[in-house]
C-alpha cells in the first residue's frame, strides 16, 4: 500500500486508539486536512524549495495541498528554511495554545520522566526499524542522533546526541543532570 488515503485512514484510526493522556502531536503528509479536527490541528507548509532541500522529488509530489487546510479552518505555518526550528515550534505552540493548556499534563517529576522515556524508545524503536529494511546495511546501535533529556525538569531543552545503543540501555541525561 502506497502513502495514499487508505492508509492516512489506518493512521488516524492509530492515532484515535490512543490514550487521551498524554497529548498527541502527529504527524505526516498520509494524514488529509478532511480527517482532523481544525481546533487541535495546524499544517506544516513546506515551500517547493525546502523540500527539495530535504527530500527527493517523488516525495515532495506526495504533499498534501494548504489551501485544503486553510479552506478547513486549520492554522498553516510556512518552512521556507529562513527561521530555525525553535521558531516554528513556538508558531505551532502559539496556535495550540488552547488544546496544550487544556491539557492533560504530566503532574510530577516522574510522570514527565516516563513520557521523555517513552519519546526516546520511540525513536530507538523507530532507527531500528528503518535498519532492518532489507536494502538497509547499518547498524542501528551504533547510529548517534540527538535524544530529548529525561530528567524531567519542565524547563530542560538539553538534547545528547548518544547511540541507539545507549539510548535504549538507560534513560539518557545530559552532562550534570539527574
Amino acid at each position: 500500500m502506497w502513502l495514499g488515503d487508505e492508509r492516512a485512514a489506518m493512521v488516524v484510526d492509530d492515532v484515535r486508539a490512543l490514550p487521551a493522556s498524554p497529548l498527541v502531536v502527529a504527524e505526516g503528509d498520509v494524514i488529509s486536512p478532511s480527517l482532523v479536527d481544525p481546533s487541535r490541528a495546524v499544517w506544516l507548509a513546506p515551500d517547493g524549495a525546502f523540500q527539495l532541500g530535504h527530500r527527493s522529488a517523488r516525495w515532495v509530489a506526495l504533499g498534501r495541498p494548504i489551501e485544503d487546510a486553510r479552506r478547513r479552518g486549520i492554522t498553516v505555518v510556512r518552512v521556507d528554511g529562513s527561521r530555525d526550528v525553535a521558531a516554528v515550534v513556538a508558531e505551532v505552540e502559539w496556535a495550540l495554545a488552547g488544546p496544550l493548556e487544556a491539557g492533560p499534563h504530566a503532574a510530577s517529576v516522574e510522570e514527565r520522566r516516563r513520557l521523555l522515556r517513552e519519546a526516546n524508545l520511540a525513536a530507538v524503536a523507530q532507527v531500528r526499524d528503518g535498519c532492518a529494511r532489507p536494502w538497509s546495511t547499518a547498524d542501528p546501535d551504533s547510529q548517534v542522533r540527538s535524544f530529548v533529556c529525561e530528567c524531567g525538569d519542565r524547563d530542560c531543552t538539553a538534547e545528547p546526541d548518544v547511540t541507539v545503543a545507549t539510548a535504549a540501555a538507560a534513560p539518557v541525561l545530559a552532562p550534570g543532570h539527574g
